[in-house]
């Protein structure tokens, strides 16, 4: 099968940046998380946009509980966060800081909202910016994700329904990468902004 180069070369890259984020000091993490969070929340991307995506942050990745909190603070902007199960990916709108701080944790110990929960759906909403998380990327927008495809089908289905949300993802200093291989379902986002 074609794809398997590509597979494989992919499965090495997510190794080697796995490692390179699990070495990450937390101080280096601390300082680049605060720049990339003002830098975001400064982007006309984020600035022009109402209803938002946000992926709720695993430790390795940059922390993006300031931006939710930035989000509800502004008071003119909805905030959706994505819920995973054997299907795929949803997002889900949710209300408040403290909604987001009360939501149970699933199987790989993030917070998520509930499946019986009766929470508007992002591609409904009509969703006008999606922080796209990754492993590693390029400067021009090539992402390396985890090897699910959640968010690479979850923007296909955007695109499907008409919409056209801006794609922005932030990058720590040592995520940048040259070269990502890539296949014709991988999905460039808009801007990766770095520290």
């Amino acid at each position: 099968e074609s794809m398997t180069p590509v597979r494989a070369a992919k499965a090495e890259l997510r190794k080697v940046f796995r490692n390179t984020l699990a070495s990450l000091s937390p101080e280096q993490k601390q300082s680049e998380t605060e720049s990339l969070v003002l830098k975001f929340l400064t982007s006309p991307e984020y600035q022009n946009s109402r209803i938002i995506s946000v992926y709720i942050s695993m430790p390795e990745e940059v922390n993006t509980r300031d931006i939710v909190q930035d989000i509800f603070r502004s008071g003119n902007r909805k905030c959706f966060v994505p819920r995973f199960d054997g299907a795929g990916m949803q997002m889900l709108r949710i209300h408040s800081f403290e909604d987001y701080s009360t939501l149970p944790l699933n199987k790989w110990n993030i917070r998520q909202p509930e499946s019986c929960d009766d929470r508007e759906e992002g591609i409904s909403a009509g969703l006008d910016l999606i922080l796209v998380p990754g492993l590693a990327f390029t400067k021009d927008g090539i992402r390396l994700g985890r090897g699910k495809g959640y968010y690479d089908s979850y923007i296909a289905r955007c695109l499907e329904a008409g919409l056209k949300p801006h794609l922005v993802s932030l990058s720590f200093s040592c995520q940048l990468c040259e070269n990502i291989p890539v296949t014709d379902k991988d999905k460039n986002v808009d801007r990766v902004i770095l520290p």
